[in-house]
């Protein structure tokens, strides 16, 4: 479905290795629209944002030996030259003051925040004291335990789903309300 993403992906000529990153559009929309492959989308408006690398062997492990300054150094061999691919660059912060400061500048450039990463710490697979997420905006993480179909005019497609969180038992969502 990223044919134009994959397509510079592929021109970079790396193998064996796992670029984390987000695909980005104007909107979140954007973005499912052309995952799903619906209304004819592509993907000429969105980008790969690519920000961490590391082994392939060792991600299909789930080990890393690498500290994020040993990969942000691998990530450099990616050059700034690709209209769909781009690496976020990642600061040195030494004090609250400046990750403010950097926060709003990301804020301001259309990101939704940033992670802040311990520059000693290894790749983790799970949320842990090693990265830490700043959002402008309050999310919540839950585990969709359920889901049931809808009911009159939304007969045959999804109802909404059942999601559990860590905070409270159980939260019905409803997609076309």
């Amino acid at each position: 479905n990223f044919k134009r993403i994959q397509k510079e992906l592929d021109s970079i000529g790396l193998e064996s290795v796992v670029l984390d990153g987000e695909i980005l559009g104007s909107t979140f929309d954007d973005v499912m629209n052309v995952a799903q492959r619906k209304f004819g989308k592509d993907d000429k408006d969105l980008r790969y944002v690519v920000f961490d690398i590391m082994d392939l062997k060792q991600f299909g492990n789930n080990v890393c030996d690498d500290t994020l300054v040993q990969r942000l150094d691998d990530l450099t061999i990616i050059e700034s030259i690709y209209k769909r691919i781009k690496v976020i660059r990642s600061k040195y912060l030494a004090n609250e003051e400046e990750l403010i400061k950097y926060f709003n500048m990301a804020i301001e450039d259309g990101y939704e925040g940033l992670v802040v990463k311990k520059p000693s710490g290894l790749y983790t697979y799970k949320r842990s004291e090693e990265w830490i997420k700043v959002k402008s905006a309050l999310t919540v993480d839950g585990k969709i335990v359920d889901y049931y179909e809808g009911k009159g005019k939304h007969k045959c497609r999804l109802g909404g789903f059942i999601v559990k969180f860590k905070t409270c038992d159980l939260l019905r969502y409803f997609p076309d309300r």
